[in-house]
């Protein structure tokens, strides 16, 4: 068949099929049962989920479910189709008759990545859809899972919302484009706050690389003048995820994450107090992090003696990267019981809750300034790490 004649015949299945959807019954009076030898591009079917005719879809599938999962040329379904116009009640007049719901169209789009880069509103829809088995990580021809196109759409109060339900659903956090991107690199480059927060909460990384060497630190700090609260938020976990991650005993944090099944709790306190002794006369290195973990009481006990607190002082200010920073806010910071002065050090209002009280109050303190040079210096001593990483592993 010609080019041309092919244009016609598709136009006018294109009018038949839009006559159909405004007087269906009356086009099946004029075909019949007539069989067609050449089975049309886009189906009935196609066009009423397309133009939002739900009672038409639900008509259509009602006599005969055959078209349910066929594709047009673009290797649509009418479900991609509903999905993309986000028209609600034919997604979900298609759902009750159980579509399959991860095929890829000719980009490799499935409904579920159709329906997000609609920015919708409607989060009972993306409920459906995931409840029906959308996987949400699978990529169109770029990587983007959806997670991805999420972060591609414009912000809106549903945004938080509709990305715990994909990480509820299991939807890979740390997930790939072909430019190796995570979908916290492309959230922080677009500006998307909540779904920054969201991302980051749930452990998504901050050292991962894209194709070009950058990770979503490099991006934040490219940002931060057009995009100041995304470039906070990044900068505030960053920095507190540091001191918890690399200044911070994690063995035995996980053994007092679990105190009340270990009889030997009392011992393990003991023992570190006896390390934090050993810091002080300069024969070991225990960290700040690690003593600030342990009960409040037997801190307390221990920080009876002045001279060990000042002492104590001394070696957090001096050997943290809060260091210059604490030393030149230390007094201010007294005046106003940010947590730093010398007696709360052994009270029950910081022990508790590190960072909260610690390191997050301080941050929220700091001028900008202040809070640049740490965030710089963080990801420095971040990047030192890591280049002794690849040295000891190669």
């Amino acid at each position: 068949m010609a080019k041309n004649e092919m244009k016609k015949v598709r136009a006018n299945q294109h009018r038949l099929h839009e006559v159909y959807a405004s007087a269906g019954d009356l086009v099946c009076r004029i075909l019949g049962e007539r069989e067609t030898t050449e089975k049309p591009i886009w189906t009935f079917l196609h066009t009423s989920a397309f133009r939002g005719y739900h009672e038409k879809c639900f008509e259509l599938l009602r006599r005969d479910s055959e078209d349910l999962n066929t594709t047009n040329e673009f290797g649509e379904t009418p479900l991609h189709l509903a999905c993309m116009t986000a028209n609600y009640r034919c997604i979900e007049t298609l759902l009750d008759f159980e579509p399959k719901m991860n095929i890829q169209s000719d980009l490799l789009h499935t409904p579920l990545n159709l329906y997000l880069s609609r920015t919708p509103e409607n989060e009972d829809i993306l409920k459906k859809l995931l409840n029906a088995g959308a996987n949400p990580d699978i990529p169109d021809k770029d990587g983007y899972s959806p997670l991805h196109t999420l972060a591609f759409q414009d912000e809106s109060d549903k945004t938080e919302l509709f990305a715990r339900l994909l990480l509820k659903y299991r939807a890979n956090i740390h997930s790939e484009s072909n430019l190796n991107e995570t979908p916290l690199h492309l959230a922080i480059s677009r500006g998307r706050k909540s779904l920054v927060k969201v991302l980051l909460d749930s452990g998504a990384s901050f050292t991962a690389f894209d194709v070009h060497g950058r990770t979503p630190i490099d991006i934040s700090l490219e940002i931060q003048n057009e995009y100041p609260t995304v470039y906070h938020i990044v900068a505030k976990h960053v920095i507190i995820q540091y001191c918890l991650g690399f200044r911070m005993n994690l063995q035995l944090l996980e053994k007092l994450c679990n105190w009340e099944i270990h009889r030997n709790f009392k011992r393990i306190c003991e023992e570190e107090l006896q390390k934090l002794k050993s810091t002080f006369a300069g024969e070991s290195t225990v960290s700040f992090y690690d003593i600030l973990v342990l009960p409040t009481h037997t801190v307390a006990k221990y920080f009876s003696n002045a001279n060990i607190v000042v002492s104590f002082r001394k070696f957090y200010m001096e050997e943290s990267i809060f260091g210059p920073i604490l030393l030149k806010k230390y007094e201010e910071a007294m005046e106003r019981n940010y947590g730093i002065k010398l007696g709360i050090l052994a009270t029950k209002e910081l022990l508790p809750s590190l960072p909260d009280l610690c390191v997050d109050k301080l941050l929220e303190y700091l001028d900008i300034e202040d809070f640049n040079n740490l965030y710089k210096a963080t990801f420095s001593d971040l990047n030192n790490r890591s280049a002794n990483k690849r040295i000891r592993t190669c």
